[in-house]
Parts: structure tokens; C-alpha cells; sequence
């Protein structure tokens, strides 16, 4: 069970180091504007298909009962409410401290609007669809995708984009919190793996469409 769950953050930390480096290769390579957006989408597209395969699947059901085997059925943290914001606390105060980033703080906050308010939408509306029930209580139906875990990895994902450059270690710090928000929302027995899984490709998703297109960026500088 530990096996697995050793598994489960592995899969989050190599996502990310593979996002990573297919930025840098996208940046580097002289390639038409459809590959480097190839590059860029390719781990959160198949994040999103494989939590779409594995949801309400033998497999997730083992490993849900694993999980709470493992933990014990009693983990009751509040963490994971604090946690998915601190992505976004990350990117407020690193501009308070004057970390040089790819964008001016006014678009900055824009992109950060765009991003949270795309994310909240496609959530809310894909768990209304969806009508999949929590692990906890089947009843009540909006598991599926984990809102906790999109907006974790949707503003994990912003602050790469903004400090990779200059400030590396810094700039995949987000993911620590975002992956850590994952991980409780699974011991709180409150999501399946599929839907942290398919919340992490989202909100990772989301960023880079914004990040790729910029809409209503004006390159302002104050």
C-alpha cells in the first residue's frame, strides 16, 4: 500500500520535472508554434486521459481501499484547504519582494484572474455533469474532478511560468504544494485518485493555454 502510494507522488513529481524540461526543449528548438504547443500539453492531456480511464475503475476502487488500509480511516486535516492557495500566496509574494518574472504584475493579475476563473468553470461544470460520488460519502455527487487539486496545479503551473527563468528552485516550489494538496485530499477520503489525477491535467492545462495564447496581455510596464 505504501508502495502505492510512494507511486502516486512519484507520478506527480516526474509530471512535473517532464513539464519542465519539455518547456525548455519547446524554447530552445526552432520548431513551428503547434510543436512547441505539443510539447507543452502533452503531460497534462495525459494526465486528464488516464484519470479518465482508471475513474470508477477496479483499479481505482483497490487503490482507495489500500490507501485508507494503509492510513487508517480516522486522517482528518484541514491542510489541504490551505494548501492549494499557496501556489497563488507564492506568486502575490514574490512580487511584494521584487522577483524579477517573465511578466509585469499587472498582467500578471490578469492571467492569474483568467487562469482561476477558467478553472472554477470548467470544474464546476464538469462535476455537474459528471455526478460521480465521493469516496466518502456516495451521495453526495461532484468528486469528479478535484477542485482542490485544479487550482493547486493551475497556479503551481503560473508560478513556473513567471520565475523558471530566473529563479528555478523557486519556480517548481508550487508543485510541492500542489502535489501535497493531492495527496490529502486522498487520505481525507474525499476524492478517488482519478479525480486528483484529472484535477492536476486541468488546472496544468488551463495555465499553458493561457500562458501559449495571452489573451488580453498588453505587455504594460509601470
Amino acid at each position: 500500500m505504501l508502495i502505492r502510494t510512494s507511486y502516486l507522488c512519484l507520478l506527480f513529481t516526474l509530471c512535473c520535472c517532464f513539464h519542465g524540461k519539455a518547456q525548455q526543449d519547446s524554447l530552445a528548438a526552432k520548431s513551428s508554434l503547434s510543436n512547441k504547443t505539443f510539447k507543452k500539453i502533452i503531460v497534462p492531456t495525459s494526465l486528464i486521459l488516464g484519470g479518465v480511464l482508471i475513474s470508477n475503475s477496479t483499479l481505482e476502487l483497490n487503490f482507495q481501499e489500500d490507501l485508507r488500509k494503509g492510513f487508517g480511516k480516522n486522517v482528518n486535516t484541514n491542510l489541504d484547504d490551505y494548501f492549494r492557495y499557496a501556489p497563488m500566496i507564492e506568486i502575490v509574494a514574490a512580487n511584494l519582494a521584487g522577483l524579477k518574472a517573465k511578466n509585469h504584475w499587472f498582467d500578471q493579475a490578469k492571467n492569474l484572474f483568467v487562469i482561476n476563473l477558467t478553472s472554477f468553470v470548467t470544474i464546476r461544470s464538469l462535476k455537474g455533469v459528471i455526478n460521480k460520488g465521493r469516496p466518502n460519502n456516495e451521495y453526495i455527487f461532484n468528486s469528479f474532478p478535484s477542485g482542490h487539486t485544479t487550482l493547486a496545479f493551475s497556479n503551481a503551473t503560473m508560478l513556473y511560468y513567471e520565475y523558471k527563468d530566473n529563479y528555478p528552485i523557486f519556480a517548481y516550489s508550487g508543485y510541492g504544494f500542489a502535489a501535497t494538496t493531492a495527496t490529502l485530499r486522498l487520505l481525507n477520503d474525499r476524492h478517488w485518485v482519478a479525480d486528483v489525477i484529472v484535477g492536476a491535467g486541468i488546472g496544468m492545462l488551463i495555465t499553458h493555454l493561457v500562458y501559449i495564447f495571452e489573451p488580453l496581455k498588453i505587455g504594460i510596464h509601470f
